[in-house]
């Protein structure tokens, strides 16, 4: 299970992360809210979060595409 959370002030930037794991230092910049879990947020996502500990994005204003942060 993974805990999904968008930025307050810019919901195009979002993070995933392991349920109940603090937010990592390169995100504490932003004020992020927990929107809802997630079982299986993706291949490349899941395959992230194991290298680093979350994957963290932007998502294109036309919701199609993503830049990985």
């Amino acid at each position: 299970m993974f805990d999904f959370y968008e930025d307050d002030n810019d919901q195009s930037y979002q993070l995933y992360l392991p349920e109940g794991a603090a937010v990592p230092a390169k995100a504490a910049g932003r004020k992020w809210s927990l929107k809802r879990h997630v079982v299986d947020p993706g291949y490349y996502q899941r395959k992230r979060i194991d290298e680093q500990g979350y994957f963290m994005c932007k998502v294109h204003p036309d919701s199609v595409d993503w830049d990985e942060l």
